[in-house]
């Protein structure tokens, strides 16, 4: 049986980081600085380019983060921060899990199981994930690594 999906874009195996980056979690950025929560997720298969889009290379001698959704998006929030009109006091908190066979990991627990559940309001909630509060690109950059 066949079920049909709606995506708001599907990109090949040509497409940037950039390219990428600028239609999924650009538009984000304006939803944190309105007050809400987002979380940017890369789905498929092993070996698809999950790790590459988020990270950024990591396969070469010299790796490079700085292309990643990750350190885009940090350098989007931090480079807001700095701006006057958002100078105030805001905490920038990030989490890292995977989902893998039906499973949830904690990427920055040495990988410990997560309990997912659906609260009240029917929001899931992703139980005991490591935070980690970061104040910096740098910050964000050292912790993906």
């Amino acid at each position: 049986m066949y079920q049909n999906q709606k995506f708001d874009y599907t990109f090949d195996e040509k497409a940037s980081n950039d390219l990428v980056y600028h239609y999924t979690a650009a538009p984000l950025i304006d939803t944190i600085f309105n007050g809400a929560n987002a979380t940017v997720f890369a789905y498929g298969q092993t070996g698809s380019g999950k790790t590459f889009t988020m990270g950024g290379d990591l396969s070469s001698a010299k790796t490079d983060y700085s292309h990643g959704i990750y350190a885009q998006t940090a350098r989007d929030i931090f480079h807001r921060l700095s701006q006057p009109q958002y100078r105030r006091s805001v905490e920038i908190f990030i989490t890292f899990y995977e989902i893998y066979c039906g499973k949830v990991f904690d990427l920055l627990n040495n990988k410990k199981r997560l309990r997912v559940l659906e609260d009240q309001k029917g929001l899931v909630q992703v139980c005991d994930r490591q935070e980690k509060q970061v104040k910096s690109v740098q910050e964000v950059l050292n912790i993906i690594q």
